[in-house]
């Protein structure tokens, strides 16, 4: 569905960008990478989510920024490196 109405960006940065928690978000950004579909305003990090997606139209480039409040952000990635390291630390015993 992602491309079948020839969408060429998608914004990231809402109010629903975690209904289903930091799965759900990662889940969209890795679909949206995988079909090299541009996007912005979320991100594995606060660099990828200040990125700006470029896109191309009529031989010119775009940049789009989309951000979301910056500490809402910094608490996201203050969650999402947490449970990395929990992660890591379950995978040593």
């Amino acid at each position: 569905y992602l491309t079948k109405f020839n969408f060429n960006y998608y914004g990231t940065a809402n109010n629903h960008c975690m209904d289903y928690s930091y799965h759900g978000l990662l889940s969209t950004i890795a679909e949206l990478d995988k079909r090299n579909l541009a996007h912005s305003g979320t991100g594995r990090n606060l660099e990828e989510a200040s990125a700006p997606a470029i896109i191309e139209s009529n031989g010119k480039k775009i940049a789009i920024f989309a951000p979301i409040l910056e500490i809402y952000q910094m608490i996201l990635n203050f969650f999402l490196e947490l449970r990395i390291a929990v992660t890591k630390k379950s995978r040593w015993k």
